[in-house]
């Protein structure tokens, strides 16, 4: 990037930032706003750079359209008519990767609306939370949005690389609350706050199913065997003690293992979840409602032991794969259960997956209590 595109884009985002980044998220470019940017000083130079909060929204904006993203766009045109200096601007997305697609898929619209070019600038996940630290420190001015994730949210604030786009959500009206557009209730009131401030926009609203193979639990056979040796009839699993007695029959490797799950280190605490909650009915959560810890808990420790059993009926470098590549032995049916997001019918239904054609989903084991 060029020095003078550089400056160009630190005026723009260090006058404007709450505004324009935060209508460019509205529009659906990403999550949340940063960086906090410092001018350059010499070696040993002391510099005071004022934190993101401290940038007034431009409240001169119109607010016309009948979407959230035309609402975005026609204010963000017109401030780039208000500081014809910032038109060009590049505005690069860091993004975990494999979550690229769906933001070039959006951003055609953003660009050709507004002439403002966005790069998707991708890391893996693993490495993603320490190359945001160390742009918190660097402060390069490199990075203007951020798909941030639920996880580093409190941290990213801290490190002052968030924006708060209350007022840019309150303007725009991003409708976070509520049907249509909204999120899950109560999440939408607390996974992209911290400290009371509005620190991203919720866009993956991903819900867990059970996805199963339904020529294996419909072939006779299958059916005849697994009553013979567990004592019940083969079906979709209520609980999770079905749902590991299903992938242990299923299991005969090296050609086919009972299931795929996020068991990867940044995403193995999803799954944990799901089968620790699986164990009490309506729900089960780390904290009581006196703050008292529950992990030492009977439903923990049983729901625990169950999820680090079950990797043995697991293809044996699930724990290494992360994104979609988790639940890819579905698709190429090396196994017959998975629990994935609704992305997972992708895979599952892919023109070339031996799955096509042949799978159905399921609620969560643990629904209905045994």
């Amino acid at each position: 990037m060029s020095e003078k595109n550089k400056v160009s884009r630190r005026g723009f985002m260090k006058t404007a930032a709450t505004g324009i980044v935060g209508l460019a998220v509205g529009a659906g470019i990403g999550y949340s706003a940063g960086t906090s940017m410092a001018p350059a000083g010499g070696p040993g130079a002391t510099v005071t750079v004022p934190g993101p909060g401290s940038t007034d929204f431009p409240f001169n904006l119109p607010r016309e359209g009948s979407t959230v993203a035309e609402r975005a766009i026609n204010a963000a045109k017109s401030l780039l008519e208000q500081h014809p200096e910032w038109k060009g601007t590049e505005l690069v997305l860091a993004c975990v990767g494999g979550y690229e697609p769906g933001f070039n898929a959006m951003k055609g619209r953003w660009e050709n609306e507004t002439g403002l070019k966005v790069t998707v600038a991708t890391t893996p996940l693993p490495e993603f939370f320490e190359k945001m630290m160390i742009e918190a420190v660097s402060k390069t001015g490199n990075i203007d949005l951020i798909n941030a994730q639920t996880m580093f949210l409190s941290d990213l604030a801290e490190a002052r690389l968030l924006y708060d786009l209350g007022d840019a959500a309150m303007w725009i009206d991003i409708r976070e609350h509520g049907r249509p557009d909204g999120y899950i209730y109560p999440l939408d009131y607390s996974i992209p706050y911290y400290k009371g401030n509005l620190y991203g926009f919720l866009q993956d609203g991903d819900v867990q199913l059970l996805y199963y193979r339904t020529d294996y639990f419909e072939d006779p056979k299958e059916k005849d065997d697994f009553e013979s040796q567990y004592g019940y009839t083969l079906a979709p699993p209520k609980t999770m003690f079905e749902y590991r007695d299903i992938c242990e029959f299923f299991t005969r490797p090296p050609d086919l293992y009972g299931a795929a799950e996020f068991r990867e280190l940044t995403r193995n605490s999803f799954t944990y979840y799901l089968y620790v909650t699986a164990k009490k009915w309506p729900n089960w959560y780390y904290f009581d409602d006196n703050m008292k810890p529950q992990l030492t808990e009977k439903e923990a420790i049983e729901g625990g032991e169950l999820y680090v059993e079950n990797l043995k009926n697991m293809p044996p470098n699930q724990a290494e794969l992360t994104g979609l590549s988790s639940v890819q032995a579905f698709g190429e049916g090396k196994v017959v259960l998975c629990i994935g997001a609704p992305s997972t019918a992708r895979v599952a239904e892919d023109p070339q997956a031996v799955s096509r054609g042949k799978w159905n989903t399921y609620p969560i084991p643990g629904y209905r209590i045994a």
